[in-house]
Formats: structure tokens, C-alpha cells, sequence
């Protein structure tokens, strides 16, 4: 009787520090279980590779509050998204990111969603948000379609989108600008600082024209970042775009100085993607010719893409003058690695043997791992 008292006594408290209980039953399951009970289903979209899936399972999910909570407002499900129903349920809820929080209702449709690693603060405000139909996505949706147009509003609504890596948070910037007759006010300038980021957009050829201006009121790094932005959705928007037109964006977008040096440096991103490796080559010759790497590590780096993509012999030649310069500015294990197998390339036998000898010997050191290292040396015997 004794034991039995106690297990009644401890056993809810040791759910609790548990954390979240997961259903594993299926998904068709567990939407009727959310109906039944007048719940919206918690679902944690990931990946067995995902590492901030990894750590909010490791440091959220198991925390004594997060379970407390979740495991009282939501069915909790935990699906990996590349087996089983997950690939279905990753189309149907078009997921495209790791990890994807989703909230569902009983019916299947979303709710609420987000992205990335939350903390256990972060987790609880998420699902406070979710539950709560004029902060949560679908009930901010509703307002936004009934023609709400409150500046306040709006902002928020553009921040819930942005947190769920919605691809129309351009589009609603825009259109709230539109309702604005100046573009000056902080409000407005914050707007189409973080969320104007089509590069063909009305704002954000504003933001191109007035950059002085954003510079003083935001900060210089923040500018920056919005540009990186714009960059990266022009980039990703436009992947057959010619290489001129990539280039001439660049510069467009990233400003004269910046913008040169990555114009000169994407030909080599460009003809690696092609899968061209002797314009490749010719076109990473031009640009370290143009900018001579201050650091080791871009030259290590582009030594050992040499290696892995060049068969010119000439061109193998430049890339091991990288690796020398690489080692002579800081010997380790991952430069001289390179050079070793750059000499064994290029059929310097004696050399290749005798630097693989020292590239052991700085991963002993270091303790890094010399497997490969291991088994170039011994190729050459």
C-alpha cells in the first residue's frame, strides 16, 4: 500500500519534469483527439539531421514549465517530416525549413506557425501567442483581410509573417506603403527597413534612393543587413538570371565598394554552379589577383577547392602558391593538409609524402582527426 501511495504521490510530478508528452499515435488520430478535446494540435516539423531541432528537444521541450503548459493547452505531436506521414504532411503544410512549430487545429488547418530554434521563454510566448486568436496568424489574417490598416497593427502583423518566413511579407509591406503618404515617418522607416526587401519593389528602391538618410536613423550595420536581404531574395528569385545581370544587381544593391568586390567574386559562385570549372578556375585566379586574401583560411580554402574540381595542371600550380602562402602566414594541420594533397596531385611524390608527414604531425598535436591525411600518405608508398 505503502509503495502505491507513493507512486500516486510522484508519478504526476516526474511527467512533469519530463516535459512535453508526445502523441504517437496518427496524425489522422491526433486531429480527432484535438477535436474531441477542443484543442489545437502542437506539431514539431523536423529533421533527424536538424541540430536546433536537436537542442529544443534537448533543452525546451524537456524543461518542467514548457511541459506544464504544453502539455495542458495542446496535443502535442513530434514528426519527422522525411519519414513516414512527414513527407505528406511537410507538403501539405508546405514545410521548407527545420524545425517548423506548427499549430493546427482539429480540422488540419494552421493556426499559428513559426521557425527555428525558441528557447523555453521564447516556446511559451510562442504558444501564448498561438492560442490567442488576435495574436495568433490566422486570426491577424482574418483582421488583415477585413481592410485593418491601423499602422500599429500592421507592424505587428508584419513581424508574426516574418517570423513565419511568409513569402507575401513583401507583398503586405508594400501595400500598407501604398496607404501612406510619407514614407518619412520612424514607423514607416522601420517598416520598409525590415520588410521592403524586393529589390524590384516601389519601397525598396526608396530605401536605395534616401540610404544616407536609413544610415542615420537605423545604424550602418543594420543598412548592411537589409542589403544582404535583398540581395539574397534577388539571388533566389532570379537563379537563371545571366551572370552581367547578377552582377549589375549587385553593385546596384550593396552599394559601389561592397558591391564591386562580391561582383568580382560571384563569376567563381556562378561557373561552380554551371559546373564550367575551367572558367571557374580562371575566374577565382582574377579575383585573388584583384583581392589578395589577408587571411590563411581563404586561401586554404580555395586551395583545397582546387584540388577537389581543377584538373588543369597550370591552374593546380597557382593553387598550390595559395597553399604555400596559406602555411607561411600559419602553419596547422588544415593548410598543410591542402598543400600535401595539392603536391600529390600534380605528381610531386617526394613533396606530397614529406608534407603529409607534417600535416600528421600538427593534427596529433591538435588532436584533429588525420584519417584522410592517413590514407593519402599511404597512397604514395
Amino acid at each position: 500500500m505503502r509503495t502505491l501511495l507513493f507512486a500516486l504521490l510522484f508519478t504526476p510530478c516526474a511527467l512533469l519534469a519530463q516535459g512535453i508528452q508526445f502523441e504517437t499515435s496518427s496524425w489522422t488520430a491526433i486531429l480527432a483527439k484535438a477535436k474531441a478535446d477542443k484543442k489545437i494540435v502542437f506539431l514539431d516539423a523536423y529533421a533527424s539531421w536538424c541540430g536546433p531541432c536537436k537542442m529544443m528537444s534537448k533543452q525546451t521541450f524537456m524543461d518542467q514549465e514548457v511541459g506544464k503548459y504544453y502539455n495542458t493547452s495542446f496535443v502535442n505531436a513530434k514528426i519527422d517530416m522525411e519519414k513516414g506521414e512527414g513527407p505528406e504532411l511537410a507538403s501539405r503544410y508546405k514545410v521548407e525549413a527545420y524545425p517548423t512549430l506548427l499549430f493546427v487545429d482539429g480540422d488540419g488547418k494552421v493556426v499559428h506557425r513559426a521557425l527555428g530554434y525558441h528557447d523555453v521563454a521564447q516556446f511559451i510566448e510562442l504558444g501564448t501567442a498561438a492560442s490567442d486568436p488576435s495574436k495568433n496568424q490566422r486570426g491577424l489574417d482574418q483582421r488583415y483581410n477585413s481592410g485593418d490598416r491601423d499602422p500599429a497593427f500592421v507592424a505587428s502583423y508584419l513581424a508574426a509573417k516574418s517570423a513565419a518566413a511568409d513569402p507575401n511579407v513583401n507583398k503586405i509591406a508594400g501595400e500598407f506603403l501604398k496607404t501612406q503618404t510619407d514614407w518619412t515617418t520612424p514607423a514607416n522607416m522601420q517598416i520598409i527597413l525590415e520588410y521592403a526587401n524586393d529589390p524590384n519593389s516601389e519601397a525598396f528602391n526608396y530605401f536605395m534612393r534616401n540610404r544616407a538618410k536609413f544610415t542615420e536613423q537605423f545604424g550602418e550595420e543594420a543598412v548592411g543587413n537589409k542589403a544582404q536581404i535583398a540581395l539574397e531574395q534577388y539571388l533566389q528569385n532570379n537563379p537563371d538570371a545571366p551572370l552581367s545581370d547578377v552582377q549589375q544587381n549587385i553593385r546596384q544593391i550593396l552599394g559601389e565598394e561592397q558591391g564591386e568586390k562580391l561582383a568580382a567574386y560571384y563569376p567563381i559562385i556562378f561557373y561552380q554552379n554551371a559546373g564550367e570549372m575551367g572558367k571557374y578556375a580562371t575566374a577565382a585566379v582574377a579575383y585573388f589577383d584583384k583581392y589578395p586574401p589577408a587571411e590563411w583560411g581563404e586561401l586554404n580554402e580555395m586551395a583545397w577547392a582546387f584540388h577537389e574540381n581543377v584538373t588543369d595542371p597550370n591552374m593546380l600550380k597557382v593553387a598550390l602558391g595559395w597553399a604555400k602562402k596559406s602555411v607561411a602566414m600559419e602553419s596547422n594541420y588544415y593548410n598543410t593538409d591542402t598543400l600535401a594533397a595539392l603536391y600529390a596531385k600534380l605528381g610531386k611524390k617526394k613533396d606530397a609524402k614529406k608534407t603529409a608527414k607534417k600535416a600528421i604531425e600538427l593534427a596529433k598535436k591538435s588532436g584533429e582527426d588525420y584519417t584522410e591525411t592517413q590514407k593519402l600518405l599511404d597512397s604514395l608508398k
